[in-house]
């Protein structure tokens, strides 16, 4: 749960949106949102759990009465009713689970009867959208977005986009909003047909009922629901080769209480067990290469390399900074001949090639006493440092190859390269590992083990690896990526 103060709140009213079926044949028919929908209102209308009385949540889907049909009359009327009927004391939520478009800088939902390319007058503007809500008198404003889906126009594959313009329009620009979107820029949310759900409302859903409570605590705000929602879809991108990342943005003095959870259906029967990170001996983080000297400014003698040393001391010495938020002062040393500093858990080691080109690698040994902290570490570097170009990991088993071939195609990563010759080796090009593009990983097997190295691809200009990259590509996935592709292991 955030620290932050549980807002109090009085009357709570919600407008729930999904569609699956459109008039216009021009827009793709989805397959979930419905199931999306119905699921996300059992859970709010939930006496024990959301505790929303029914007549204060409107239910606007396919196949409903005439007044509860989707389109954009009723969306409307609805969305208005809602905001001018909530007090100072209330909140107000919008769950839309449907298609978004976005044409002409202009942002749409589009309700059941939308028109394809005549936008304007038949879709609902999300500016209209956020204005409305914001014009209420309510203490706090949720949506609930999964609206990016992808291929909304038929024979547009990249039409559904999460656009700039989209992004933008859907920002708060007011106090007292929380806005949950399924997706970040230059993507899309994406269908999960095997659990007849949307991949966000699915684990939306089961945080809901409990999941997200990782601290036992018997509630499920908005930021919990947040994190449990972020990662778990981060997770299933990862394993299917695909890109999509839940965004939060709040401006609300405080968190909000989503729903209650009953004690016997907390986390612990519903979060899934940690994998045996005991598999990982060691991961290694490469810095993008800081600089390189110019010969002809320098005469290639020990000075020179004292002043290229100065150079990335600097660099060594800020995430030494960041070390102090972990470990006591003196426990991090520097090793004046071997140019590296040493803290408990690892090693910041500082390189230099002959041609004075310079970097830094960091080191950890992945003791099953050092999970937590290395974790820890590694999140804190990767939102706080961004030049990082390679990340690796050292394993105690080998690879079986042949599998790991199998796992590749599955998973649509593009094989580059492939020796089956011992030292075995398979280099991919895979999506959403840690790069807004793609990376290059190189899978491979070592005389004592195997080692599996990731780093952006080097036709990207510059080629460093995301921010927060370690929530991607962290040990737990790339144990699951590697399941069954394992000699002597489960």
């Amino acid at each position: 749960m955030s620290t932050a103060k549980i807002l109090e709140i009085g009357s709570k009213k919600a407008v729930l949106t999904g569609i699956n079926q459109y008039v216009d044949n021009g827009i793709c028919a989805l397959n979930c949102s419905i199931s999306d929908v119905n699921a996300f209102h059992e859970i709010i209308v939930d006496k024990e759990r959301g505790g929303y009385v029914g007549e204060n949540v409107k239910v606007l889907a396919d196949g409903a009465e005439k007044q509860q049909v989707p389109n954009r009359s009723n969306i409307m009327f609805s969305l208005a009713l809602l905001a001018k009927s909530a007090s100072s004391e209330d909140s107000i939520l919008f769950y839309f689970s449907g298609h978004g478009v976005e044409e002409g800088g202009e942002s749409y939902l589009l309700p059941n009867d939308a028109r394809a390319n005549i936008w304007e007058e038949s879709a609902i503007p999300v500016k209209w959208v956020m204005k409305t809500l914001e014009s209420s008198s309510a203490r706090a404003k949720i949506v609930l977005l999964d609206a990016c889906h992808t291929g909304a126009l038929v024979g547009k594959a990249e039409s559904g986009q999460m656009t700039k313009d989209f992004y933008d329009a859907i920002l708060p620009h007011s106090a007292g909003f929380a806005m949950l979107s399924s997706c970040q820029m230059n993507e899309v949310s994406y269908e999960w047909r095997e659990k007849g759900h949307s991949v966000f409302s699915y684990f939306l859903v089961e945080g809901l009922k409990g999941a997200a409570d990782r601290d036992n605590d018997g509630i499920v705000t908005i930021t919990d629901a947040n994190k449990y929602v972020s990662e778990k879809v981060r997770n299933w991108a990862f394993s299917n080769s695909k890109q999509q990342n839940p965004v939060l943005e709040c401006t609300i003095s405080g968190d909000i209480l989503l729903v209650n959870v009953p004690k016997s259906t907390g986390q612990i029967l519903l979060d899934e067990s940690e994998t045996d990170k005991g598999i990982v001996q060691q991961i290694r983080l490469k810095q993008a290469k800081i600089g390189k000297l110019d010969p002809s400014k320098y005469e290639l003698d020990e000075g020179a390399k004292e002043d290229m040393l100065d150079d990335y001391l600097a660099n060594a010495e800020r995430i030494c900074g960041i070390l102090l938020d972990f470990f006591s002062a003196e426990k991090i040393k520097y090793l004046d001949e071997s140019n590296s500093f040493v803290f408990p858990i690892g090693t910041i080691e500082l390189h230099y090639t002959e041609e004075l080109e310079y970097w830094l690698e960091i080191a950890f040994d992945y003791k099953k006493t050092n999970w937590k902290p290395v974790d820890d570490l590694i999140s804190r570097l990767s939102d706080s440092y961004l030049n990082w170009d390679g990340l690796s990991f050292s394993l105690k088993p080998k690879l079986e190859i042949s599998a790991l071939v199998r796992r590749c195609k599955e998973r649509e990563l593009e094989i580059l390269s492939f020796s089956p010759a011992p030292p075995e080796k398979l280099v991919a090009s895979a999506k959403g590992w840690g790069s807004a593009f793609t990376s290059v990983v190189v899978f491979r097997n070592s005389r004592m083990g195997s080692v599996v190295s990731i780093s952006p691809s080097q036709t990207i200009r510059p080629a460093l690896l995301g921010n927060k990259f370690y929530e991607v590509i962290n040990p737990d996935n790339i144990l699951e990526f590697l399941k069954g592709c394992l000699k002597n292991s489960p």
